[in-house]
């Protein structure tokens, strides 16, 4: 895998093979729906297959860890040429996501370590989508990630939940635990 090395441990040891380590890239829209096709595909056709069916709590919670930085990179890059890439890793330790708009607001030191201590930066980013720039999104994103790194040589935000447990916070609500549970698919050895 080329990948840093804390990503790495994160998903397991070198000789853990992750059950998906995939590749994804999708064009710039102008609609939060088409965003919501998106995270709702990368759910259901490539990561939902690993739990049980009916855990709609985890299944609700990673939807919207894996809708949130592609609302942010859609709608806040300066680089509308270049597609949202994402990068997917899961394994029975975890699930990282990896996010590159193409942009260069996660080249920036100060935002490595704004986002890799779970801060707030103070530079406020416009946006014309009604659905987005108040900040929800990103405290959800703090909220739930085990993991923030960002690679500032490719300008690439990771992000990993562990898989033993799904953390999903309701604003000012009292904090809920719903643990995740994994399941080998039949075709498991085939993946390897």
């Amino acid at each position: 895998m080329n990948i840093p090395k804390n990503i790495r441990d994160f998903v397991g040891k070198e000789s853990q093979i992750p059950f998906l380590h995939q590749k994804y890239s999708y064009p710039r829209t102008k609609s939060v729906d088409d965003l919501r096709d998106i995270a709702s595909d990368l759910l259901l056709k490539d990561i939902r297959p690993f739990y049980e069916p009916d855990q709609a709590e985890v299944n609700s919670a990673i939807f919207n860890f894996l809708l949130e930085p592609l609302k942010n990179g859609n709608f806040y890059s300066e680089n509308e040429a270049h597609p949202l890439e994402i990068e997917l890793l899961l394994s029975p330790k975890g699930l990282v996501a990896g996010f590159c708009d193409g942009g260069s607001y996660f080249s920036r030191k100060e935002i490595k370590q704004y986002w890799e201590s779970k801060k707030i930066h103070p530079e406020k980013t416009e946006s014309e989508e009604p659905q987005i720039g108040y900040g929800i999104g990103t405290q959800f994103i703090y909220e739930m990630a085990d993991l923030i790194h960002i690679d500032n040589l490719i300008s690439k935000l990771f992000l990993g939940i562990k898989m033993g447990s799904i953390y999903l916070r309701p604003p000012g609500s009292v904090e809920k635990v719903f643990r995740a549970k994994l399941i080998y698919p039949e075709n498991y050895s085939n993946l390897r």
